[in-house]
C-alpha cells in the first residue's frame, strides 16, 4: 500500500497539543471542514474536529512534530532524539500520544482526485 498523503493525530479539545505556545504562536493545524474534507485552513462554514498534522503532502511537517514531540517527552523518553523523520516514526509518535490519552486517534490520508480522505482503518 502506497504512503498516505497526510497524518494527522487528532484531539477533541485544545490540549497540550493545540494550545498555542507561551508567545501566543498556533501549532499548524488540520480541520475536518462540515463537507468532510480535511484542509489547513480553518474552514469559514465550521469544523468538526481539529488535528495535530505530523506529515502532510508526503512531508514532516517540522511544527507538528515539535509539538508532539514536547508533549509526548514531558510523559515518557521512549523516543531517542537521535530518531530520523521516516514516516514509521511519525506514525509511532502518533500512536503513542493517543496511548498517553493526548489524543484520540491518528488518522492517515489519501488523496482522491484532490481531495483529502481518510484511509480506511
Amino acid at each position: 500500500m502506497a504512503d498516505p498523503v497526510a497524518v494527522l493525530v487528532v484531539t477533541d479539545y485544545y490540549g497540550d497539543l493545540l494550545r498555542p505556545g507561551p508567545c501566543g504562536s498556533r501549532p499548524a493545524r488540520a480541520y475536518r471542514a462540515a463537507s468532510g474534507a480535511w484542509v489547513d485552513v480553518e474552514p469559514l462554514a465550521g469544523w468538526t474536529a481539529c488535528a495535530l498534522p505530523l506529515w502532510w503532502d508526503g512531508a514532516l511537517v517540522p511544527e507538528g512534530w515539535d509539538r508532539a514531540r514536547r508533549v509526548h517527552d514531558r510523559q515518557s523518553n521512549a523516543f531517542q532524539e537521535s530518531l530520523n523523520h521516516h514516516l514509521d516514526n511519525v506514525l509511532g509518535l502518533g500512536r503513542a500520544l493517543v496511548a498517553l490519552g493526548f489524543a484520540t486517534r491518528v488518522v492517515l490520508l489519501d488523496r482522491i482526485y484532490g481531495r483529502l480522505v481518510e484511509r480506511a482503518p
